[in-house]
């Protein structure tokens, strides 16, 4: 039958490493890169970039 609950931990685990490694590298680069192309019209449709 396998264990699911261990697949599931394990699954956790890696998204969770993953989501610290994107979130480390865009505050190590000083920004979100990924989120770069839907944030700037917004922003300057709005008015002033929030700081």
């Amino acid at each position: 039958m396998g264990r699911p609950l261990a697949w599931l931990f394990v699954v956790l685990v890696l998204l969770w490493g993953t989501t610290l490694g994107i979130l480390y590298h865009s505050v190590a680069t000083g920004g979100f890169p990924f989120l770069s192309c839907c944030r700037l019209p917004p922003l300057t449709v709005s008015g002033p970039p929030e700081r």
